[in-house]
């Protein structure tokens, strides 16, 4: 069961054209999730900083897509367990979740000059030991509202 959570997007576009741009930056993803555990129930919580790399079109100029990669760090996890009135939480030990790649696919709407609205999916893969439990595997989807500070115009 997926949790819903906050994180941060700081985001540069490279605009080769009017309808055409490239994208990276650093994002904050915190990831939480709730599974049942015998008697009782078990939540992740991981965060990562991730990388996407991508391009950005614009058919229109209030209407965007994006799509692109994303290399994702990972920085701690945490998992807590709660059994009725009792709760335990434990960092978890390095090795068990490990950096992967991934991808996204975005789309958005400019409103009020600088705001941006997205909703975008993302995912993360990698080869997991068949031994672990935990999956290094995450998909999801993304809803966000961004504010542009600064933006190089193109004259053309």
């Amino acid at each position: 069961n997926p949790k819903i959570n906050f994180g941060a997007i700081n985001e540069l576009e490279y605009r080769m054209k009017k309808s055409f741009g490239i994208i990276s930056g650093i994002n904050y993803n915190k990831i939480s999730y709730s599974y049942p555990l015998i008697n009782s129930i078990g939540e992740d919580e991981l965060i990562y900083f991730s990388i996407p790399i991508g391009i950005r079109l614009h058919p229109t100029t209030r209407v965007s897509f994006s799509i692109g990669g994303l290399y994702n760090n990972f920085n701690k996890g945490q998992l807590t367990i709660t059994y009725e009135n009792f709760e335990r939480s434990e960092p978890y030990a390095m090795g068990i979740f490990e950096n992967s790649f991934g991808g996204f696919t975005q789309v958005g709407y400019n409103f009020f000059e600088n705001f941006f609205v997205y909703f975008n999916f993302r995912w993360a893969t990698r080869n997991n030991s068949p031994t672990k439990p935990q999956s290094n595997n995450t998909s999801g989807f993304q809803l966000g509202i961004s504010y542009q500070i600064w933006n190089s115009r193109i004259k053309r």
